[in-house]
């Protein structure tokens, strides 16, 4: 017998390996602040690509705007690093947008990979799952004023300064008023707020009253109110 008069055995060797692109976030956290807090995504392979090649997958943020920063545009996982997540990371950043408008929900946009392997590049955008991410918003709605001088019977006066904590997108309306009219007078009655002077000092002009009583140095309040029926809804309350 010889090699020709003997048939071949076709063997198959069955591989157990697919393509697929990991993503996960570090600690498992998926919430940025408008504080400056930081998620990290990482992104490795489910198997190594063949003949060396990398893959690329193009990302952005779909949401409001204004909420996160993305560090970069696109990922490239190098064959070297198929499996080290931690050799690929984007860093997605919180930002401050200065209203009070609740926490805010963003997507990471995970696009079209490409690859020269052909199992890698036969994925779709839709094989490459997208993060959910929250920004969690730091904004309190609040009135901040200056603590005034004291005045006298004598007519001397003291300025109160009053602006808002936080952007509005409507006005916001503060009436006036005093708990004794006898001992303090001031000079305006409404103070109103817009989205273009919002952290800009509105001044009250408070002034002494003189009731001819020998009575001792009185305390009194000057009341700061919300007009809640024509005022931006985050003050309403």
């Amino acid at each position: 017998l010889d090699g020709s008069t003997v048939t071949d055995a076709i063997m198959t060797n069955q591989d157990n390996d697919a393509p697929g692109i990991l993503v996960s976030l570090l600690n498992n956290d998926f919430s940025t602040s408008e504080s400056g807090d930081i998620v990290i995504v990482q992104f490795s392979l489910l198997s190594k690509p063949n003949g060396g090649a990398s893959v690329n997958i193009p990302l952005s943020l779909s949401g409001p705007s204004g909420e996160m920063n993305l560090s970069k545009n696109s990922i490239t996982i190098l064959s070297a690093n198929w499996d080290n997540p931690l050799a690929n990371q984007v860093t997605v950043t919180g930002l401050d947008d200065l209203l009070v408008d609740g926490d805010k929900q963003v997507s990471l946009v995970t696009g079209d990979p490409t690859s020269t392997g052909a199992f890698y590049d036969g994925l779709d955008a839709e094989s490459v799952a997208n993060p959910l991410l929250t920004n969690e918003d730091n904004d309190i709605p609040e009135i901040i004023v200056s603590a005034p001088n004291s005045v006298s019977e004598n007519g001397t006066t003291s300025i109160l300064n009053v602006r808002l904590g936080t952007k509005i997108l409507s006005n916001v309306s503060i009436d006036l008023s005093l708990s004794d009219i006898t001992e303090l007078g001031i000079n305006k009655t409404k103070l109103t707020f817009s989205s273009s002077n919002w952290n800009v000092d509105q001044q009250i002009t408070i002034i002494g009253q003189d009731d001819l009583i020998l009575d001792g140095n009185i305390s009194s309040i000057v009341y700061l109110n919300i007009d809640a029926l024509n005022s931006d809804s985050s003050y309403q309350s």
